[in-house]
């Protein structure tokens, strides 16, 4: 029977007691296979249409085991702009091996975004991120204005007005056609023409009513332009030849920033082309994005302090009637809304009487109902101090909605270099009895990159909607 060598003889003379076998312990955090994809941001520039462009990406094995590739998959609102030409799908990779995957751009739209998601036995790293950017340059039409607007004239007269064909794209726009289409609305021939970046041709309207009634037109341009509808253009051409009101509105501004800017609906422009008084202004939200609890404020011809909750198109409705009590046709107004900030999450739910409540776990790594998560009880204005000193990379709890069906939402300035984990909370304050249909929207840098919808039920249930990695831009669902 041998014995123990005494330890020092044995750090010393460990061929001495040759009955022992010494192994070396293995570390799980490096004795794995680990994979490196490099670059992991491709970017193919500006491309005019019909162009195309080839990148590569490298899947390395820097690990110590033995690196198995799964599959490659595009993935993003741009991925059908990108093709991938690789055979490294099921591919076994040796420690210091390589491959390499060839990225094929053909513009689809002005912006394509995707990435590619590389998938391996790396338990660290199963999904591996290359971010897609190529930029495609295409022809776009714009008729300014649109509609033409005659307005009001009497029966018999005969007025001239212009629409502009503008090439607000990047490349050549080739108009082959232009067609004016309406009894009372007619052009001068227009030969086939050729328009660069930027350049507009003026074209004469002329309308000649002959009856009251309301006249209306349309304009067709045959082009290749990237925004024209089965080739064409269209632009719409009106007048009146009744004495009756005109409503019309506008927006002001265009574009807000939603929970931050007030919007003013405008209606005092609207006129009765007799003279007659206008006496009422009939406003009516008829559109706005899903998960919205806003309304039309209350007034006369303006309605302010709008203040839109959701990300999306609002559209309005005006109706005016004068002092006989004739009505107009109705005029409508179109509000987009942005977000306000890079990182913008915004939850809603269906039934009301069942308080949901949104959650985002910081990079801080802390549990839920921590300093590291912003809810309801920490979070309105910029209530936690996350990252640097200052307020730009610290979230913010705006809207916290409890009778209703929201929306909540949490966003963040400028958020730092890391991941950030989303969950919505089924408060068990307020119980409903059936599953909740509950809809998180996720913008990062203004663009909708992840919605989804999931069926909650269970008073006090923690459900994990999506994990945030704001180094790459990418969402990841759960």
């Amino acid at each position: 029977m041998n014995r123990a060598c005494p330890l020092i003889a044995a750090l010393a003379f460990s061929f001495g007691c040759s009955d022992y076998n010494v192994q070396q312990k293995s570390d799980p955090a490096t004795d794995r296979p680990e994979i490196q994809v490099s670059p992991q941001e491709l970017l193919f520039g500006d491309l005019v249409l019909g162009e195309e462009a080839d990148q590569v990406f490298t899947i390395a094995s820097i690990g110590v085991q033995d690196l198995v590739i799964g599959d490659l998959r595009l993935s993003g609102g741009g991925a059908g702009a990108y093709s991938l030409t690789h055979s490294a799908t099921g591919m076994t990779l040796a420690p210091g091996e390589s491959t390499d995957v060839i990225v094929t751009y053909t513009p689809t739209n002005a912006d394509d975004e995707a990435l590619v998601l590389v998938g391996s036995n790396d338990p660290v790293a199963p999904d591996s991120i290359v971010q897609l950017l190529g930029a495609g340059v295409f022809p776009q039409l714009t008729l300014q204005p649109n509609p033409l607007d005659f307005g009001y004239t009497e029966p018999g007269n005969v007025l001239v007005d212009s629409i502009a064909l503008v090439n607000t794209g990047g490349s050549a726009l080739d108009i082959s056609s232009v067609v004016s289409l309406g009894e009372g609305f007619t052009i001068d021939p227009v030969s086939a023409m050729t328009l660069d970046p930027g350049e507009e041709y003026v074209i004469d309207v002329t309308w000649a009513p002959t009856i009251e009634a309301i006249w209306s037109g349309e304009l067709w341009v045959a082009s290749n332009a990237a925004n024209a509808v089965g080739g064409s253009t269209r632009g719409a051409m009106m007048g009146t030849t009744l004495q009756q009101p005109v409503a019309v509105c506008s927006v002001a501004p265009q574009e807000a920033f939603a929970l931050y800017d007030e919007v003013t609906w405008i209606g005092r422009e609207s006129y009765d082309p007799s003279g007659a008084e206008i006496v009422s202004w009939e406003w009516s939200l008829i559109a706005k994005p899903e998960g919205s609890s806003v309304g039309m404020p209350n007034g006369d011809a303006d309605r302010s302090r709008f203040i839109a909750d959701i990300i999306g198109t609002y559209t309005a409705e005006l109706v005016v009637t004068n002092e006989s009590g004739t009505s107009s046709a109705p005029c409508y107004a179109v509000l987009e809304v942005v977000p306000a900030q890079d990182l913008w999450v915004e939850m809603f739910w269906t039934h009301s009487g069942d308080d949901m409540d949104l959650h985002m776990q910081g990079p801080g790594g802390g549990a839920l109902w921590s300093q590291d998560d912003c809810n309801w009880q920490n979070c309105v204005g910029r209530g936690l101090s996350w990252g640097e000193s200052g307020t730009d990379d610290d979230p913010s709890l705006d809207i916290d909605d409890i009778p209703g069906t929201g929306p909540e939402n949490i966003n963040i300035m400028r958020p730092e270099e890391a991941a950030y984990q989303v969950y919505v909370h089924d408060y068990p304050g307020s119980v409903y009895s059936s599953s909740n249909d509950v809809t998180v929207n996720i913008y990062l840098s203004g663009d909708k990159v992840y919605t989804d919808t999931k069926a909650i039920s269970g008073e006090d249930s923690m459900t994990h909607f999506a994990t945030i990695d704001w180094p790459t831009r990418s969402v990841v669902g759960h």
